[in-house]
């Protein structure tokens, strides 16, 4: 398993290490972004993390949303997957004023432009990000998890791809951080 800190291919471990240190040192101001199309487990795990970091946890909705698809009938504006598991755990939608945080945590939402940040780290399904420290995330097909879709329903989704060499999951990203078995 391979990480990116400032553009340089680093093991494992040194991620581990490295993310360490920028949580280290002074009460620091952290802001965690959230993806709209994790699972609600996942969302549940971060928020928690956020919880146990004294961060600020967002999910900027308007990301998601695209006036031209939605109809009366059937299609919905809103694009992700899980936005109501977002509102049901109450996690804030909207970019506060203040943008500028010493450190910025992306689980893997698509925009994080809005920030300013004097570290960041980005757990990514895509490379097209850029951060300080960049560690894999597996895709949505490559874990299980439940979705609450736009009616209320919750909806069990079943892993799909099993890989060799599995790339990491949210919750499986958090559990090894806070020094637990994987």
């Amino acid at each position: 398993l391979q990480a990116l800190y400032n553009g340089e291919i680093i093991n494992f471990s040194g991620a581990m290490g490295q993310f360490q240190k920028m949580l280290q040192g002074e009460p620091k101001q952290i802001v965690i972004l959230a993806d709209a199309n994790l699972y609600t487990e996942e969302l549940e795990a971060i928020a928690m993390l956020a919880d146990q970091l004294n961060a600020t946890l967002i999910c900027p909705m308007q990301t998601y949303t695209d006036e031209s698809f939605g109809d009366d009938w059937l299609k919905s504006s809103q694009r992700a997957a899980n936005a109501k598991a977002i509102e049901a755990l109450e996690i804030k939608t909207e970019i506060p004023n203040e943008n500028t945080v010493e450190l910025l945590i992306n689980f893997n939402h698509p925009d994080f432009t809005e920030f300013s940040a004097v570290e960041s780290v980005s757990f990514q399904t895509h490379s097209d990000f850029q951060a300080d420290l960049i560690l894999p995330l597996a895709v949505f097909s490559e874990s299980s998890g439940s979705l609450i879709n736009e009616a209320g329903t919750v909806q069990q989704c079943q892993k799909a791809i099993y890989r060799n060499e599995p790339i990491p999951s949210v919750q499986e990203w958090i559990t090894m951080f806070r020094g637990e078995e994987r």
